[in-house]
């Protein structure tokens, strides 16, 4: 009955933070559009697309290492958790590195329109490669039957990026959704770190 009671009680905490992470990236178009217009709140979906095909894969990285990140928990310190799941950052890398390419050769035969959707999802990209440091991290915490811990930090720091990006999105346009989406994950990341350090869990000094 314990066991049950504690699969019942992880799953609800895991599907709490994947469903807040869920609607916090079907927010975002919404107060773009709300804010900045249709153009940019179709720019902003367009170049989302792309950047949500390198999450899966990144996504799915994550549970080819997941393995050896359980083999060898015990004895990470901070640096590993970066180097144990390496291939995410290799795929961000190379994203960051192709939109970025793609924006300059836009950029350099005059089409002002594509110009644009490129620099969105290279921008995007960026903080993309910072959510790969909170996932690498929110694994780590997955492999410590901290599931709560992951959805409880979704969840928060979500309604916070939220609340500010509200607050900015008119003084600073779209340049606000990606400095608030960026400072949420820099924030999971700090969070993460202090738990499971406090918790004893893992050298991460």
């Amino acid at each position: 009955m314990n066991e049950v009671w504690l699969a019942l009680k992880e799953g609800s905490m895991f599907n709490a933070g994947y469903m807040g992470g869920q609607l916090y990236g079907r927010s975002l178009p919404i107060i773009v559009d709300r804010f900045l217009g249709g153009y940019f709140s179709g720019l902003y979906v367009y170049a989302k697309n792309m950047v949500s095909m390198i999450s899966q894969l990144i996504a799915f990285s994550r549970r080819v290492e997941f393995f050896e990140l359980l083999d060898t928990r015990r004895r990470l310190a901070a640096i590993d958790v970066v180097r144990k799941q390496k291939l995410g950052f290799f795929i961000v890398g190379l994203a960051i590195l192709f939109c970025g390419s793609i924006n300059l050769v836009f950029a350099s035969i005059g089409a002002p329109k594509y110009e644009e959707v490129s620099a969105v999802a290279f921008f995007l990209m960026l903080v993309l490669l910072v959510w790969t440091v909170s996932s690498a991290y929110a694994q780590v915490a997955i492999a410590e039957h901290r599931v709560g811990l992951v959805g409880m930090v979704i969840v928060g720091t979500g309604l916070g990026s939220i609340c500010l990006m509200i607050v900015g999105i008119e003084e600073f346009g779209i340049m606000a959704v990606y400095l608030c989406e960026a400072f949420m994950y820099i924030i999971q990341v700090v969070l993460y770190w202090c738990f499971l350090r406090g918790l004893g869990a893992r050298r991460l000094t």
